[in-house]
């Protein structure tokens, strides 16, 4: 680890040696995981139901200490299919040796006296602490999951396989008939903000027992849907999940709807967040490097959609489809052309009118229309990093700035410009689509989109 010196300024700057001053501590996060060797931490937190009233009780349970194995966790939006997002779950190894996990009717479990552990809360927490035993992020969470999979005890080790996962499953759970009201018409906004607030009927809300309202993010919207009891076969309330139903219009919007690392669900356009990166990631040429493994690109050619046809009638007619797209011509511009036509085909019947279809249609040609690079890499754990935030990536495939090439170059023989130039990227902007973090390494895949 890395030794902390009184009055030391080693570690601060570009290139620092992991020493770190003791009197003040490092103070902020991007030095902390520019030093090379740095102290980290892992948190592990449970809520459990109370029997009662069937609520969670108010404070996080910290089974830290009980943790053998933490695993990887990971999220991402478009990593298997356009427009979705997944989850990995969690699956922590922790000791059982004095029956801390047992069942509820055993009187060592941690269980004892409340509900069972199934749909009980994991909060993992996870960053770096500096010298004075401050810890960054601010709030370091790095994902809650529910306790939905069956509890498995090993009886030759003694080990507990907590299983965990992600907090969409709450919604899967819920039928979308079930919340009332939405047979008039609304926003897709208005439609996610009626999920949020959907109560047990007696006044209790269900989803803000899982994501406080505050956690709730919904961007406004402006077209108009009127979901139907009846219709085409995968439009009916009747066979959706609460998930499903917001994932509809999400769809129809452009839009990603998201659990995000610390428990909050969003509902927002593919925007990175902010005009500003939220982080550097620096690799081979740029110091100090936070880049383990050099990166990958491709074109992202399977995400490339040049035309979108959107059934909005029920009647299976032409009249009922609305398009948006290229047509194959042959020259250097057209897509279709390039890279063959490729059409994503959607049906929702909820959109009120010709209009708005043709608006729909129109704004993902926008956003899709064209091929876009993709690179994945491996870095240092960044733990503030979200999905769909703006990141750099600054690389070469090789770096002779300031550097001798003393015995490298044969005089009048070897051209260096001609040597291999696979990357020279700085500061080249990216929105992250998935995050992969191994816990007990602290090394993260990114994978992100060129803007």
């Amino acid at each position: 680890m890395f030794e902390c010196v009184p009055g030391s300024t080693q570690g601060l700057g570009r290139g620092g040696l992991g020493r770190m001053p003791l009197g003040g501590g490092i103070g902020t996060l991007q030095n902390l995981i520019d030093i090379p060797s740095t102290l980290v931490f892992r948190n592990a937190h449970i809520k459990r139901r109370l029997r009662s009233t069937g609520l969670y009780e108010a404070n996080w349970q910290n089974i830290s200490s009980l943790v053998k194995k933490w695993g990887s966790i990971d999220y991402a939006v478009d990593d298997t299919r356009l427009n979705r997002f997944t989850f990995s779950g969690a699956n922590l190894v922790v000791r059982n040796d004095f029956g801390d996990f047992n069942d509820e009717t055993n009187t060592s479990s941690l269980w004892f006296g409340y509900l069972g552990r199934y749909k009980s809360l994991l909060r993992i927490q996870a960053g770096y602490q500096d010298c004075k035993a401050n810890q960054f992020p601010t709030d370091p969470t790095q994902g809650i999951y529910v306790m939905t999979d069956e509890p498995e005890i090993s009886g030759e080790t003694q080990d507990f396989n907590l299983r965990a996962s992600s907090l969409r499953s709450v919604f899967d759970g819920v039928k979308a008939r079930d919340i009332p009201g939405l047979g008039a018409t609304f926003t897709a906004s208005e439609i996610v903000a009626r999920v949020r607030d959907h109560t047990d009927g007696s006044g209790v809300a269900i989803f803000q027992q899982f994501i406080s309202t505050a956690a709730w993010t919904i961007q406004t919207t402006t077209a108009y849907y009127r979901p139907q009891t009846d219709g085409s076969e995968d439009m009916r309330l009747e066979d959706m999940s609460a998930w499903d139903l917001m994932q509809k219009v999400a769809e129809s919007e452009g839009f990603v709807l998201l659990v995000n690392r610390t428990g909050g669900l969003e509902f927002r356009n593919r925007d990175a967040r902010t005009t500003t990166a939220a982080f550097d990631f620096r690799g081979q040429g740029f110091h100090p490097m936070n880049i383990i493994k050099a990166p990958k690109e491709r074109e992202a050619i399977n995400k490339l959609y040049n035309r979108f046809k959107l059934k909005y009638l029920q009647a299976d007619t032409t009249t009922s489809y609305v398009s948006a797209g290229t047509t194959t011509s042959v020259n250097g511009t057209n897509t279709s052309w390039l890279f063959d036509q490729r059409e994503y085909e959607m049906e929702n019947t909820w959109v009120q009118n010709t209009a708005t279809a043709q608006t729909v249609v129109d704004g993902l040609l926008t956003n899709l229309g064209s091929v876009r690079k993709e690179a994945e890499w491996d870095a240092k754990m960044v733990p503030q990093l979200e999905a769909m935030d703006r990141i750099t990536l600054s690389h070469r495939s090789y770096d002779v700035n300031q550097g001798s090439l003393w015995d490298v170059m044969v005089w009048d023989t070897d051209r260096w410009e001609v040597e291999g130039q696979n990357f020279d990227y700085n500061l080249k902007p990216y929105t992250c689509l998935s995050r992969r973090l191994n816990l007990d390494t602290f090394a993260m895949t990114i994978k992100g989109r060129e803007i």
